[in-house]
Formats: C-alpha cells, sequence, structure tokens
C-alpha cells in the first residue's frame, strides 16, 4: 500500500507528466501543415485599432511613427484613448492628424471595453489590434491582406525589444509562445490570439459576442470563444511585430502575475461556461492550455510532501520519484526542443541558457502565489486593471511577495535533508529562485526602479501589475 507522502508525490509528478504531454502534443502539431489562403474576396477594409491610456511621451512619439507607416498602407487607424483628462492634451499633440482619436465618458472594461465601444463605430471589414508600444511593418499589413480573406482572424508571432536580465526573461517567455503556443494551435487551425499583434474580421468578432470585460486574459479567452464557434485563422510563417519588454524585473513579474490570474480566470469561465466554448473536446483542450500555470503549484506539492513526510515519518517512495521525473523531464525535453533552437538562434547560445535561466527563476518564484491565485480565482476574484505607469512598488510588496514562499520551501528543504534527501535538490532549486528574485528586486527598488502599473481588488489589499 501507498504511503500518504508517495500518494502526494505521484499526483503532483503525473499532473506535470500531463502538462508535458500536452506541451509535446502542442510542439507535434507544428509539423502539420497550417490553413492556407486562398483569397475569395480581396478587397476587405483595414482598421488599426490601438488602445492607450496615460502613455509618456516616448511612447507617444514612437506610436506616431508606426501609425504614419500604417497610413501607406491602405488602412484607417483609430487611437482608443482612455487617459485621464490631464493626458488627452499630450495626446493630441503627438496624435492629433495622424488618427482618428475615440474617447469614452467612462473607460468601463479597460482596453477589452475600449475595443468593444470601437466596435460599435468603426465600419471596416477588418480590425487590426496592437498596442501604443508595438511597431508593425509592411510583412504584417500584406500578411494580413493574403490571408484573412478566406480565414477569420490572423496573430502574428511577436519579439520585445531590449536589454538586460528583464529582456532575457522575457524573451523567453516570447520565444515560448511563439514556437510552442502559437504554432501548435495555429498548426490545429485555431492559433491563440495573442492580445496584440491580431487581425480579426469584424463580423467574425460581432458573432462571438465582442472582447470579455471581466477578465485579465481576454486574449486567451476570446481564443476559446473563436475555437468554439470553429472560426479558424493562421499564423504567418516569418511575419512579426515588435514590442518592448517591460522595463524593470518587478514590472515582469507584475505581468506574469497578470498572465496567471487571467488564465486561470479563463479557465474558470471554461470550466463552469456554456456551449460559447464548443464541442467538450475543444472545452478540454483550451482548459488545459490556461491551466498551463498550475505546473507551478507542482513545486508546492514537492515541499509539501518533504514537509509531511517529516512530520508522518514516512518517506515518499524514491523509486515512484525516479521513475515519473525521468518520464517529465524527457518528455518535456523533447517537446521544448523547437523553443530551444528558436532562442539560440535569436540570442546565441550563452545568452539562450541565460535567458532560460533568468525566466525559470522567475517562474519557480511565483509557485505559492500561483497556488493563492487559482484558490482566489475559483472563490471569485477580479481584477481591475489600473493603470498609472509612474507608481513605484514598496520594499513590503516585495518582501510581502517572497518572504511567504521562501518561509515555506526552507521549511521543506530542512524536512526533506532528514526524512526525505531525494526531494532536496528539487525543494533548494525553488528556494535559491525565489532568494535570487527578491535580491534582484531590493536591488530594483534600491535603485528606485519606476514605470509600475497596476491592478487591484476593492475587497482586498492585493495589488498587481497590468502591463501590455
Amino acid at each position: 500500500m501507498l504511503s500518504p507522502t508517495t500518494i502526494l508525490l505521484s499526483l503532483g509528478l503525473l499532473h506535470l507528466g500531463f502538462l508535458a504531454i500536452f506541451l509535446l502534443y502542442l510542439s507535434l502539431a507544428n509539423f502539420k501543415k497550417n490553413p492556407e489562403s486562398t483569397s475569395r474576396r480581396k478587397n476587405l477594409s483595414l482598421a488599426v485599432l490601438i488602445p492607450i491610456r496615460n502613455e509618456p511621451p516616448r511612447i507617444l512619439e514612437k506610436l506616431a511613427k508606426s501609425i504614419r507607416i500604417l497610413r501607406g498602407n491602405d488602412v484607417v487607424t483609430y487611437v482608443l484613448d482612455d487617459s485621464d483628462e490631464e493626458y488627452r492634451e499630450v495626446v493630441d499633440k503627438y496624435l492629433m492628424g495622424n488618427a482618428t482619436i475615440v474617447r469614452r465618458d467612462h473607460a468601463r472594461g479597460y482596453k477589452p471595453g475600449a475595443l468593444n465601444n470601437a466596435l460599435k463605430k468603426v465600419n471596416e471589414d477588418v480590425l487590426v489590434i496592437i498596442d501604443a508600444d508595438t511597431v508593425v511593418g509592411e510583412d504584417f499589413i500584406n500578411s494580413i491582406k493574403k490571408y484573412i480573406p478566406s480565414l477569420s482572424y490572423i496573430q502574428a508571432k511577436t519579439l520585445p525589444k531590449g536589454s538586460g536580465i528583464t529582456y532575457l526573461a522575457y524573451l523567453a517567455y516570447i520565444v515560448f509562445r511563439n514556437n510552442i503556443l502559437l504554432e501548435g494551435t495555429a498548426a490545429l487551425g485555431c492559433p491563440l490570439v495573442a492580445g496584440y499583434g491580431y487581425a480579426i474580421k469584424k463580423d467574425v468578432i460581432e458573432e462571438v459576442g465582442g472582447w470579455d470585460e471581466d477578465i485579465l486574459a481576454e486574449d486567451i479567452e476570446l481564443s476559446a470563444r473563436l475555437s468554439g464557434k470553429g472560426f479558424r485563422g493562421t499564423v504567418p510563417n516569418n511575419v512579426y511585430v515588435y514590442d518592448e519588454s517591460p522595463l524593470t524585473l518587478i514590472s515582469l513579474r507584475h505581468q506574469q502575475e497578470r498572465w496567471i490570474v487571467g488564465t486561470f480566470q479563463t479557465a474558470k469561465k471554461i470550466l463552469f461556461g456554456d456551449t460559447k466554448y464548443g464541442s467538450l473536446k475543444k472545452r478540454f483542450f483550451w482548459l488545459t492550455l490556461s491551466t498551463l500555470f498550475t505546473g507551478l503549484i507542482d513545486n508546492v506539492v514537492i515541499a509539501c510532501t518533504a514537509i509531511l513526510s517529516w512530520v508522518l515519518f514516512s518517506p515518499p517512495s524514491t523509486q515512484i520519484f525516479i521513475l515519473l521525473s525521468t518520464f517529465n523531464n524527457i518528455i518535456l525535453l523533447v517537446a521544448f526542443l523547437p523553443f530551444i533552437n528558436s532562442l539560440i538562434r535569436e540570442l546565441g547560445p550563452k545568452k539562450a541558457m541565460l535567458s532560460l535561466l533568468y525566466s525559470t527563476l522567475l517562474y519557480n518564484s511565483l509557485s505559492l502565489k500561483s497556488m493563492f491565485y487559482l484558490i482566489k480565482v475559483f472563490r471569485g476574484f477580479k481584477g481591475v486593471w489600473k493603470v498609472t505607469r509612474q507608481t513605484r512598488t514598496s520594499i513590503r510588496e516585495i518582501v510581502g511577495t517572497h518572504m511567504p514562499q521562501i518561509m515555506l520551501f526552507s521549511a521543506g528543504l530542512y524536512a526533506s535533508l532528514i526524512s526525505a534527501p531525494i526531494l532536496a535538490g528539487w525543494i533548494s532549486g525553488v528556494l535559491a529562485s525565489s532568494a535570487i528574485i527578491l535580491s534582484l528586486e531590493i536591488g530594483e527598488w534600491r535603485k528606485g526602479a519606476s514605470g509600475l502599473t497596476y491592478f487591484h481588488s476593492p475587497s482586498t489589499n492585493l495589488k498587481l501589475q497590468k502591463t501590455g
């Protein structure tokens, strides 16, 4: 009979194995041929929608240049300005005359709300969604004109611009999204919508009900609804749009927290939603994709297994741990080969390894918080976007984020060294991740790192970043 610690350990490793197999499935799906354009209709009109809110002059100046490039490609550009009153004069200075500026009296629903409001006002056939810091080229517009006549939507790959630790960590996330999530879902005919750098037919977005204003990951939720309705799209090869990486490691962490919360909210909607998400098979697919971040919670399971083995004087089975861990690592290695290869091509071997290291450290440091957010979301937690680019974080927020996990994994490491040595390496790795990220964030705080944006819940003191 299996001990309680072996059962708990097995559940965590089996869950990781399931997610690894799903990622392998997406990776192998890349070998399928993406839908091709047959151009049944060539004269579709394009509207570029750019939601903005309180953007600094540096971003507005770059945006004005991008808009001028777009104007030369027979598109109509709309800037959806939800800026506060004192910012509107600055927006007008840079953008008036370059684009049609659309404003609302009440910024309900924030970015999804701004897009839904524009949906009622524009008359063009195709809507192109980009962010204020997105840089697009003629190849992006040309790919839309090529593919959109025969498809419902297209999603370009994205690449960030930046430098330093934050850029390297962020690039790993984006290349993973490009090579596993975007290409894998595109090969299945229903590419993931990445939130920007995509084009969708106006009648299609109207049919699925617009953008969801209640969650923080409206892009993945929209992807699930498009798939559920049978709409097909593609990710064109070698077509990219560019954006800026978050300025600081703190802001990147906040962004990742927003992604975690948003995907969990999407998972809840799919799990308890109606038939708008399609068949049971499609719902299972998008439910799995939107719960990938639950893999971080398995780090917590490992720490709790060690503590429980110490309390019960019952270590978990070493054979089961080795067997399941080896299986998971082999599957993940095969699934990640295209992603790692692309990262090396982009950065070179040395920087690619650093990119993987920094991204792994950051995600490991969010293991306990991911579990906290999963519980909060399924208890009804909703974040509200609040863009305050010049707000600085506090040392209390930084320490409050990382110390609970450091304490848990310190206890787990102590317990593992006494009763479950096989788990000590795993636990010490996660503990080191938290300690390193904590020290790096404190260093940023001491330098007065700014440019942070938050969302907050009116019913709690929880504050998170909303970027991008």
